[in-house]
């Protein structure tokens, strides 16, 4: 099996999984989607390249599971995941930060950006715990509604001049 995809999707009542995921799969995109009880994450098997949408909407997980060296997409993976307070470490493998704390509206703190990684599209949308965006690493190109609505933010950090692209960065952001 190399793919997880959908395996639990729509799930409410799922609050633990016990034991693990199987070795070698390659993606989860949407495995635990709309799990609105689940409250962690067993361990993310190495080998995984795509995160997609993983725990979107999954509203009582607190912390985030341990991601692997190796992914590379990290689109949307916890957004909405309203409950989730500090992000993981995110491996320098990825390549997309995509919508990715959309809305974890009790997060205290930004992720790392990877090097890979050129565009903050997003990423930390509606985070409204947020009080501070750190220095943007030199590699992002564009930011497109990276802040957007953080509302609790009350400082930044000016971007760099490699950011060319920008559009509603801080929009909604009342407390800057």
């Amino acid at each position: 099996m190399t793919k997880a995809d959908h395996a639990f999707e729509n799930c409410p009542m799922l609050n633990n999984i016990i034991g693990g995921l199987p070795a070698g799969l390659k993606s989860m995109t949407y495995c635990f989607k709309d799990c609105t009880s689940l409250q962690s994450s067993p361990t993310i098997p190495a080998g995984i390249i795509s995160l997609d949408s993983v725990y979107k909407g999954d509203i009582s997980l607190k912390i985030a599971p341990i991601i692997p060296d190796g992914v590379e997409d990290l689109s949307r993976t916890f957004s909405g995941c309203s409950s989730l307070y500090m992000p993981p470490l995110v491996p320098d493998s990825v390549t997309s930060l995509l919508d990715t704390f959309r809305e974890c509206t009790e997060l205290q703190e930004t992720a790392n950006v990877p090097e890979n990684v050129s565009e903050l599209v997003g990423t930390y949308y509606g985070c409204t715990s947020l009080k501070i965006a750190p220095l943007v690493p030199e590699n992002i190109i564009s930011m497109k509604y990276t802040y957007m609505n953080c509302t609790n933010l009350t400082y930044a950090a000016p971007l760099p001049f490699t950011v060319k692209e920008k559009e509603d960065v801080f929009t909604g952001c009342t407390s800057l």
